[in-house]
């Protein structure tokens, strides 16, 4: 049996509501658990970052290597990774950049339309403007991609605007066991 009994049917002569009161109980003391371990996970996870995005970082950077292998055989290797997200405050001007510099493909444009009926759907093709459609175009380019282009272009000493795309280098970390 796990820690939270969950019970087994009603015998005659059980009292539901002792039961049901047990089992709201225990579901409280689950919520509370899930709640505390998640807090512990946040808590844990933003030591790590700022170990591998930081403090090792900065402390190999300070002796002056890339990559170390201590005297217990830990490796600890330290590179640039490169961030890159086109800012939600004005994207215009990153599509305006791709596009006018051959790279338009990489921007994913979707439409979404409201219908209101079966018959409107069917005529939509032939007639969107007399029904009075109305529809709203979205512009993207997912994550990863921008991220391998920015990565690409840097590489091959392109120079592109970095605050369009919100490009930044991030120093991080890795650390290998023997």
């Amino acid at each position: 049996m796990t820690e939270y009994d969950y019970g087994n049917r009603p015998k005659p002569g059980d009292n539901i509501l002792m039961r049901l009161g047990a089992l709201a109980e225990q579901q409280v003391k689950a919520e509370n658990k899930v709640a505390q371990s998640k807090a512990l996970l946040e808590k844990d996870t933003e030591a790590l970052r700022t170990i591998k995005e930081d403090a090792l970082p900065q402390l190999m950077d300070e002796a002056g290597v890339e990559e170390v292998t201590t005297t217990g055989g830990i490796k600890i290797s330290v590179k640039d990774i490169i961030r890159a997200r086109i800012p939600k405050s004005n994207p215009e001007e990153a599509f305006r950049w791709l596009t006018e510099n051959g790279h338009g493909g990489l921007i994913t444009q979707t439409a979404k339309v409201s219908i209101g009926d079966d018959e409107m759907l069917h005529e939509f093709g032939c007639a969107m403007k007399e029904l009075g459609v109305q529809f709203r175009e979205e512009k993207s380019v997912h994550h990863s991609t921008l991220r391998a282009f920015v990565t690409e272009m840097l590489n091959k000493g392109v120079p592109i605007p970095f605050k369009p795309f919100g490009v930044f280098k991030q120093r991080s970390s890795t650390v290998e066991r023997p």
